[in-house]
């Protein structure tokens, strides 16, 4: 009995013990880990000679990415009061990378300006190796040296702002075809509710439409048109977008990609991504190998003094050609970039663009179905413009969508939602080349340099004390546009500097599109009150939450 009784005793000792050193190590991952990675990997200093300090808790092995996507408003809140402490600056640490944010105006100027960007830093990208499975050598990968050369190729192709009024009529056509969807899919809640009208309460039970699902369509559809004009069919066109927007969603905003080697899990999601990558591949092959043999054809039947198969629509100014696609692929013809490299920047700018515009477009409804009066003196606005239209695209022109002065409310709310939920949280990162000094701070070389919208919105130094609050107002001044507030690095929602968004004039069009559209035809509210937040946080992208649905009423019943 002594004999069992002392064994009995050791395993217990033994479990306390093991269940004491699980505790010890659990501790040591929530709250020391981060120590070690600033003791061994952090060597940014500030002007008095300590280390900037770093953003806790750090958590093995995602550093403080989790926090950041799981607790968006206490993150930041303590990002900024650090930020405070430290003159400015502060360190995160994404998985076992320090990233340096900038939070003072005068450190982000100085860090996105053209000589620091093009001489001192260059692209870094997260996850750098799964994104240059397909990005390759796009506009977004590249080196300041090959990026120069390539940004002027894209500009010329139909992405500068004097193609914008060339690429109009697809962005409208985009939004007739989903407003026909939108209009079938009301008509259809409307009858549900009616089929559940409980008339015993007096209570409609109308649940309301998911928005989102038709923002992505509209977005995909809109800039894969942009980009291939006819060269795509629409069947092809959207299977492409769908799948741009998966590895987008599935394999770029996911935290364990941060970590080196997860690319290549053979198994799960990382599995579906890989073949996503390999499908959108084909289907890009196939597209060059189509074109080819069209452009055959149609010199065989110029050769004959035959027509071609006809004049197609045209993108922009640019050289005689039908698309984005089409203007790449002569630039490739004279040597100027490869058919790879044509490839690359097509799924670039196809990536970028796609959730980064739907989720712009779904929190801009978003903010407009919790601030009625809002709404009302954007519609009141908009009908005030196009005159006694019924709002639909054959209304809209492309002088009244992007004219500063004739929709110059409806510009304010889309900056000020963009302020506050910008669909790109942070700036894409920068590695400094060399030791380099900002303001008296000296920053290593290889760090990661980089700021957040998100972040700074919420900074009472750079909006004033109603920062957090949505006043749209704020964006009005002289000419329907505060240059104080653009100006200065305080609105980075589409980039600072000379790398910033090639496609933000396209992006702003397609939301003014849609909501031109919509607040002409509907009054708009949440269908119900949700406790959680209405949007969440999945690196680098702010995106609305699935499942938020609205309750629309046609304005003229």
């Amino acid at each position: 009995q002594c004999v069992d009784f002392l064994t009995y005793m050791m395993q217990e000792l033994l479990a306390c013990a093991f269940a004491a050193c699980a505790f010890t190590v659990a501790l040591w991952i929530r709250y020391g880990y981060g120590g070690l990675l600033d003791l061994l990997l952090n060597h940014n200093y500030r002007p008095d000679g300590k280390k900037i300090e770093s953003l806790r808790p750090v958590s093995f092995p995602f550093g403080s990415l989790l926090d950041m996507m799981n607790n968006p408003e206490k993150t930041r809140d303590r990002m900024i009061e650090i930020a405070r402490r430290n003159g400015g600056m502060v360190v995160v640490w994404e998985a076992f990378s320090p990233v340096v944010y900038a939070f003072d105006l005068k450190h982000i100027n100085l860090m996105w300006n053209t000589d620091f960007t093009l001489n001192k830093t260059d692209r870094s990208l997260l996850p750098s190796l799964r994104t240059k499975l397909l990005l390759g050598n796009s506009l977004f990968t590249l080196d300041v040296a090959r990026w120069r050369h390539l940004h002027k190729i894209i500009l010329r192709a139909g992405f500068g702002s004097r193609h914008l009024r060339g690429v109009f009529p697809a962005v409208c056509d985009g939004g007739d075809r989903i407003w026909m969807k939108i209009d079938k899919a009301v008509q259809r809640a409307l009858s549900e509710s009616k089929k559940n009208h409980v008339e015993a309460l007096g209570l409609e039970l109308n649940p309301g439409i998911e928005l989102h699902p038709f923002c992505r369509e509209f977005a995909i559809s809109t800039i894969t048109s942009v980009i291939f004009g006819d060269a795509i069919d629409e069947k092809q066109g959207l299977r492409l977008g769908e799948l741009v927007d998966f590895f987008v969603r599935k394999g770029v905003n996911n935290p364990l990609y941060a970590i080196p080697g997860a690319t290549y899990i053979p198994f799960g999601e990382s599995r579906k991504v890989m073949q996503t990558i390999r499908e959108i591949q084909a289907i890009g092959d196939v597209l060059i190998q189509q074109r080819s043999e069209r452009e055959a054809r149609e010199e065989v039947k110029r050769d004959a003094g035959d027509d071609a198969d006809g004049p197609s629509r045209r993108v922009g100014d640019g050289p005689a050609s039908t698309s984005i696609f089409d203007n790449l692929k002569a630039e490739a013809e004279k040597g100027n970039l490869s058919y790879d490299e044509v490839l690359d920047n097509v799924y670039g700018l196809m990536a970028a663009g796609f959730d980064t515009t739907a989720n712009a477009i779904s929190l801009s409804v978003t903010m407009l179905s919790l601030h009625p009066v809002v709404q009302m003196k954007v519609r009141k606005e908009i009908q005030a413009a196009l005159g006694k239209g019924d709002g639909s695209c054959k209304d809209l022109t492309y002088d009244v969508v992007m004219s500063s002065t004739d929709l110059p409310y409806l510009n304010a709310v889309i900056k000020e939602t963009l302020r506050m939920l910008p669909p790109a949280v942070k700036l894409p990162a920068r590695i400094l080349k060399r030791r380099t000094e900002v303001n008296g701070f000296s920053l290593q070389r290889g760090s990661e340099i980089s700021t957040m919208q998100y972040q700074t919105s919420a900074m009472k130094e750079h909006w004033g004390g109603n920062a957090k609050h949505f006043y749209p107002e704020r964006f009005l001044g002289e000419g329907g546009v505060s240059v104080e507030c653009v100006k200065g690095g305080r609105f980075s929602s589409f980039g600072l500097g000379i790398r910033s968004c090639i496609g933000k004039n396209l992006a702003i069009m397609c939301v003014k599109v849609f909501l031109v559209n919509l607040l002409t035809r509907f009054e708009i509210s949440m269908a119900s009150h949700h406790s959680r937040r209405n949007w969440e946080i999945a690196l680098p992208l702010l995106k609305i939450r699935e499942g938020i649905r609205f309750h629309m009423k046609s304005v003229t019943s």
